[in-house]
């Protein structure tokens, strides 16, 4: 809605409901109630709208938090409003989960790069999307000129062991086959009923 362009509006169902809450003093006031967007979740947030905070955001960042992980509105905020947020991060997560989540189609364009640090979950989705695309042996990740490469200047910086690249690797082989399997199915049906029925000769 107009106004709510902050990321952190992804993380709850885009129309709030209009309700009321009990200010101090005893007086019931009306308020935005936001619902938490995570399929499972039932939170809502309320908002007084007779207060001089009624925009404020600090319980709802508090929650998405809690409920959808630091990383998620990492992530989310990155991707500069609510819209991007939502179609980018929160509703893939509620369907695919978080690790496929942040893989994005680039196309042949010209490569950018963000002045953002990767979250862990961003690390570890760029990692697997480079040794897939590029035929890299997971054994990289272990290898000391490239940790010299990754650490140098950031010595906390995440780096996945083999193991956690392999598994990772595999989940996404997996989920991406199932994908596939189902566009192809639905491709199969439309396709079948594209065709004429055959006639009826007597």
């Amino acid at each position: 809605m107009r106004g709510w362009t902050s990321p952190i509006y992804a993380f709850f169902k885009p129309v709030p409901e209009i309700g009321h809450v009990i200010a101090k003093g005893g007086a019931r006031c009306r308020a935005h109630i936001f619902t938490c967007f995570n399929k499972g979740c039932k939170h809502t947030v309320k908002r007084n709208l007779t207060t001089g905070d009624r925009a404020a955001t600090g319980n709802m960042t508090r929650h998405a938090r809690r409920c959808w992980g630091d990383e998620a509105v990492d992530v989310a905020a990155s991707h500069g409003t609510a819209e991007n947020a939502r179609e980018k991060v929160t509703k893939p997560l509620n369907v695919s989960g978080k690790l496929t989540t942040i893989f994005e189609r680039q196309g042949k364009g010209k490569i950018t790069y963000s002045t953002r640090q990767h979250t862990k979950t961003e690390t570890k989705a760029e990692i697997v999307k480079w040794m897939a695309q590029s035929f890299r042996p997971f054994a990289l990740v272990e290898d000391d000129g490239f940790k010299t490469l990754m650490k140098t200047g950031r010595p906390e910086y995440y780096i996945p062991s083999r193991s956690t690249v392999s598994r990772d690797v595999k989940r996404v082989f997996v989920r991406t086959r199932k994908r596939v399997a189902r566009l192809l199915q639905v491709c199969a049906l439309a396709e079948r009923m594209s065709y004429p029925p055959y006639p009826r000769f007597c």
